[in-house]
């Protein structure tokens, strides 16, 4: 018993002496508590507690720290480990990324010139013409209900676009005719006269009236225009009831 006791004061001179820490110590009282365990039943602890947790009670935390790569010369190229996985798409060269560009807002693009739009892509407007003339074809020979439903409906948006454009041209010869008088007015040193808004509008509206009936629409351009009205005046008289 003496003999027990003095090996025990040695060591608890030795563990304080050797500065061990307290999780040292609970990890020396775990192995202990282990060393008494059953084969069987230290397999049954490390299943529950899993391999890690056990073998850090057993064994402790691995001190290993990772491996950095270092090189030898600046000059070589980096060694990577063969660890880790190389990424599929790699930027061996790096490439500048091209910003996308909208040549309307783009002023490196210069200014828009209708006039010369127009000139340029005049083509279009020759296939449109074509492509209406094949619509018209293709509708006196389709069966198909739903197919003629869309024809129709394209032929009719695109003669609604071929008399806008048509009044849009009007209009611009007439400002250039407007503008070419007054420059020979200011040549002749007669004072310039400008057309009001409204005077504008109004020559604006004669030149619809007057291509609407040329083309035999202008009854049924003003019947609907009639029917919009009388429509707009119902809903106004039934928010009036609901309100009161």
């Amino acid at each position: 018993a003496g003999k027990h006791r003095h090996l025990e004061h040695v060591s608890q001179n030795r563990l304080f002496h050797t500065s061990v820490t307290p999780h040292e110590l609970l990890q020396t009282k775990i192995r202990e508590e282990l060393s008494s365990m059953s084969f069987e039943e230290l397999q049954k602890l490390k299943e529950k507690l899993g391999t890690k947790v056990y073998n850090e009670a057993m064994f402790g935390k691995s001190q290993s720290k990772r491996k950095t790569f270092k090189r030898e010369n600046k000059n070589r190229p980096r060694e990577l480990s063969s660890k880790v996985p190389v990424p599929v798409l790699r930027d061996v060269i790096p490439v500048k990324k091209t910003a996308p560009r909208d040549p309307r807002f783009d002023s490196l693009c210069g200014e828009y010139n209708e006039k010369a739009f127009k000139s340029a892509y005049s083509f279009i407007s020759e296939y449109r013409v074509e492509e209406l003339k094949q619509l018209k074809e293709e509708i006196k020979t389709t069966t198909d209900p739903e197919r003629k439903g869309q024809i129709k409906y394209l032929i009719q948006r695109m003669e609604n676009q071929f008399r806008e454009e048509e009044l849009l041209k009007k209009k611009a010869a007439r400002e250039q005719e407007e503008k070419q008088k007054l420059l020979e007015a200011k040549a002749e040193g007669k004072l310039p006269i400008f057309r009001k808004k409204s005077e504008k509008r109004m020559v604006d509206v004669i030149d619809k009236f007057e291509e609407l009936k040329k083309k035999g629409r202008l009854v049924k351009n003003i019947e609907k225009h009639r029917k919009k009205i009388v429509q707009r005046n119902k809903r106004k008289i039934l928010s009036s009831k609901e309100d009161l």
